[in-house]
């Protein structure tokens, strides 16, 4: 049996409150220097790199702009578990609403990254290490929310990775690899040279996590309704996973 990282228990648990859910410990998630005891020895490579890239990514203030990768904020609440912010990569603004924008949900758990989540590097955000919040985007899983005129923009994607995005979202290039749970590919999308996951397999232990985004997704999202007062999409053009 594959163990990925962290559990989905533990993954659910951090996004408990987002999803309207009861909020309860998971024994055994160490996940970060908050579990670490100094009479353990020193910090291990995992938990001193994730320190690292936390303290450097600083988000900015700034006008929200396609490519941006927005923190949303940890969610509020009296919960077992710390809760995870939320980051969201934007796409486009609804000409229709400027306070309305369609983008794609991002992820911090790589372990679980399928073909069509773009794994970001430095070289997709300008030079800048990943933060741990933002370890893929999510390309199959789209959002849509109301954003004010100024917003906390963690890393821009390069046009190059943007458009891999959105190619990869549009289910262009489909990826050759065999089903390989916690493990990644160098495949070309668009013509960059882009890291993804594999491609899922019947019973791929990565299945429970794509449900948990797409329920995050849509607690995330702006409700949009037709004309008929039916629920739409997050992204009436988005494709389906």
């Amino acid at each position: 049996m594959i163990e990925l990282h962290p559990s989905i228990d533990s993954i659910e648990a951090g996004y408990s409150t987002w999803l309207g859910r009861p909020a309860r410990a998971v024994e055994g998630t160490a996940e970060s220097a908050l579990d670490y005891k100094p009479s353990e020895g020193p910090v291990p490579h995992a938990v001193a790199d994730a320190i690292r890239r936390q303290v450097r990514a600083r988000p900015a203030e700034a006008e929200p702009a396609p490519g941006d990768l927005v923190g949303l904020g940890a969610s509020a609440g009296d919960d077992a578990e710390p809760q995870y912010a939320v980051v969201v990569a934007l796409d486009r603004v609804d000409p229709a609403d400027p306070s309305r924008w369609f983008g794609w949900l991002v992820g911090a758990h790589t372990d679980y990254a399928g073909d069509r989540d773009l794994v970001l590097d430095p070289a997709a955000l300008g030079g800048q290490d990943p933060a741990p919040a933002a370890g893929m985007v999510l390309c199959w899983s789209p959002v849509v929310l109301p954003l004010g005129p100024r917003v906390q923009v963690l890393h821009r994607l390069s046009v190059d990775a943007l458009t891999c995005v959105r190619a990869l979202a549009a289910g262009a290039s489909p990826s050759q690899d065999a089903p390989a749970p916690g493990r990644m590919c160098t495949r070309r999308v668009d013509g960059t040279l882009v890291v993804t996951g594999t491609p899922y397999a019947h019973d791929d232990p990565r299945i429970p996590y794509l449900e948990l985004a797409r329920d995050l997704a849509r607690a995330v999202s702006q409700p949009s309704y037709d004309d008929e007062g039916r629920l739409r999409r997050p992204d009436p053009d988005g494709p389906e996973r």
